[in-house]
């Protein structure tokens, strides 16, 4: 199967899943695109050993990661009790339950940081979806390797700044995670917050809205160089 743009066989990445000590039994499919033709990502069905308390899906992802390239990572888990057989005692793919993507919403009504709002409209917009809660996990809610790289572009425009990674997102896959990332890499204190404001009220505004701002700017700019 072709997962953005990369020629990938479930095969491979289900024997790398059954390396685990703590997988008995390991399915993997794709997940389809409904734009076009082709997937968007993998999703790994596994059957745990009894008592294995390790198999989460960040412990698998990061093994998987010591094992195989970032695109033939699963972006999702969904654990199983059994793999469901067809008559021939073959796996039924068809009767595989479809991942579901766990969203929680704006999250705890606690009051969101101006950088955690940037953060989780970047990943609304990048990973189509609703909404996003502050403790959504990245990889559950569809994200992959491509897609991590897209918000990692947007968020270093926003706040001008090379230190949010992939490995920031890869280590800290939600909102709070990363938004607490971005400020611990702040270069000055309330230098992130400040520009996240900035980009949220520039959001808000008209094209003319954001001309005017620009001209008065100019403007005081160019009366403080007379002066």
């Amino acid at each position: 199967m072709k997962v953005n743009g990369h020629r990938i066989e479930p095969g491979e990445v289900e024997a790398a899943l059954l390396t685990h000590p703590g997988v008995t039994a390991a399915v993997v499919t794709g997940q389809q695109r409904a734009e076009r033709a082709g997937h968007r990502g993998l999703t790994g069905y596994v059957v745990p050993v009894a008592g294995s308390t390790d198999v989460t899906d960040t412990a698998l992802r990061e093994y998987l990661r010591k094992r195989l390239p970032e695109h033939m990572v699963p972006s999702v888990f969904v654990p199983l009790e059994a793999l469901p057989l067809n008559a021939n005692g073959k796996v039924d793919r068809s009767a595989l339950p479809e991942p579901v993507a766990r969203t929680s919403g704006a999250g705890g009504g606690a009051q969101r940081s101006d950088v955690a709002e940037v953060c989780a409209r970047i990943w609304q917009q990048v990973l189509q979806v609703p909404s996003v809660g502050d403790d959504d996990n990245f990889f559950a809610l569809g994200g992959d390797s491509v897609l991590a790289t897209r918000i990692v572009t947007r968020l270093r425009e926003v706040f001008a700044s090379d230190a949010v990674t992939l490995r920031t997102v890869f280590l800290s896959p939600t909102v709070a995670g990363v938004a607490e990332g971005i400020v611990a890499a702040d270069e000055a204190p309330g230098r992130a917050e400040a520009m996240a404001s900035v980009h949220l009220r520039v959001a808000h505004m008209s094209p003319e809205e954001v001309e005017r701002e620009l001209l008065a700017r100019r403007a005081v700019a160019g009366n403080g160089a007379a002066a």
